[in-house]
């Protein structure tokens, strides 16, 4: 495929009449994807960094709770407090998140998911959807495929659940 492919792309169009469900359907599937992510993690797993220069697993954990606790101070305005240490108390802060802000998105009419604007944390413009899905939402998204993969490489295999249905591990 090549960058012509998308050149009717320019810019993306409104969202469907549903998109608030889309979007909080989309939320919860990065939950999903965290939650088997992180199972069973070892907590010794957190101090791994798979290069020099690289976030260790603790690092890029409380970055991807960082995304959630940001998107939930956006979309709800309550400062959720800080998560507890190590791996549970990271998963559990995240998981909270990454519900309440699913649930703020089912809630949503599409009018309102459409006047939504976000900040980035440090600045004072603001975006539209369009760049909470292609921003955090697919950070988010980017470093759960890290964690997996940081675990691999760690000897601390994640559950193998079987992401294209949805389902628990076997």
């Amino acid at each position: 495929m090549t960058d012509a492919s998308f050149s009717r792309m320019g810019s993306l169009p409104a969202g469907p009449p549903d998109a608030p469900a889309v979007v909080a359907f989309l939320t919860r599937s990065l939950g999903y994807r965290y939650r088997w992510a992180t199972d069973g993690m070892a907590e010794e797993t957190l101090a791994f960094r798979p290069v020099e220069g690289s976030m260790d697993m603790a690092e890029l954990m409380g970055h991807l709770c960082d995304l959630a606790w940001w998107m939930r101070l956006t979309l709800t305005g309550v400062m959720a407090p800080r998560p507890e240490p190590g791996v549970e108390g990271l998963r559990a802060a995240t998981m909270a998140h990454l519900e309440v802000v699913a649930d703020a998105f089912a809630a949503m009419t599409p009018a309102e998911l459409e006047a939504l604007r976000i900040s980035p944390p440090g600045t004072e413009e603001e975006f539209p959807l369009s760049n909470v899905i292609h921003g955090p939402l697919a950070d988010f998204l980017t470093h759960v495929g890290q964690v997996t993969s940081w675990r691999r490489i760690a000897g601390d295999l994640a559950p193998a659940a079987p992401v294209f249905f949805g389902g628990p591990p076997a």
